[in-house]
């Protein structure tokens, strides 16, 4: 399954009438049959429509690891619909241009922001703040997230970018560790290296150097969308 960026935005619209009439309303975008189209440059993306889903709130909750709010919670808990934005091509100019779709659905009396292809939510504010900074390092933090899992920490959500996630041993220290995999996907994505199994990667010159062994994305099922089909790299220590 290829992957695509995937982003969610629950609001209290009444059907796809106010939909369609909220989104025009900001002049930038237009809704017609199943795509959302930005006028200034034509680009597009699918746009789904889902209604209630008494399940959206916690998911938030949970994605967005408590930085949430009550308030904003309470009003997810009132949605009507939820929309779908999906854009195939995944690359940061791709997820770039999806931070500007999120803050026009925003503007259209949307709640909140939840990437479903990183498991990661955000409030309306800190989603418009990524979009006006727009910078690599907005951009990463508003599409990946570091995950503790069983055996390792890994990242969830840079195939937004095309690329392969990363992960790391428990063994290491969890704030080290997460400056580690944040350093090494800031890396990929930024200088864009040409990386290969048997490869090492040092956070700085005297810090300790890691080997990296390309492995499938692991966790998850080939169709779900926190699903990596670009695989991770595993930081080994040696």
């Amino acid at each position: 399954m290829n992957s695509s960026i995937i982003i969610g935005i629950p609001g209290d619209w009444e059907d796809r009438s106010a939909i369609t009439t909220s989104i025009a309303r900001g002049y930038k975008f237009l809704f017609a049959g199943m795509l959302l189209l930005e006028i200034e440059t034509s680009k597009s993306c699918e746009l789904e429509i889902y209604g209630y889903d008494p399940h959206l709130t916690r998911a938030f909750e949970i994605a967005g690891k408590g930085y949430i709010p009550q308030a904003v919670l309470h009003r997810l808990s009132s949605h009507r619909h939820t929309l779908y934005a999906v854009a195939d091509s995944p690359s940061i100019e791709t997820a770039t241009w999806m931070l500007k779709v999120g803050a026009s659905l925003l503007d259209a009396v949307g709640i909140a922001v939840k990437v479903e292809s990183a498991g990661l939510a955000h409030t309306a504010e800190d989603w418009f703040a990524f979009a006006a900074d727009s910078s690599p390092s907005a951009v990463y933090n508003a599409f990946v997230t570091l995950i503790g899992g069983q055996n390792y920490y890994y990242s969830c959500g840079m195939q937004n970018f095309g690329l392969p996630d990363a992960s790391l041993s428990r063994s290491i220290e969890p704030q080290v560790a997460s400056e580690i995999l944040h350093e090494f996907n800031y890396y990929q994505l930024v200088e864009k290296p040409l990386l290969a199994d048997g490869h090492t990667f040092s956070t700085a010159p005297e810090a300790p150097s890691f080997r990296i062994v390309r492995c499938s994305y692991e966790g998850y099922e080939d169709t779900d969308p926190l699903y990596n089909s670009f695989g991770r790299w595993h930081l080994e220590n040696i």
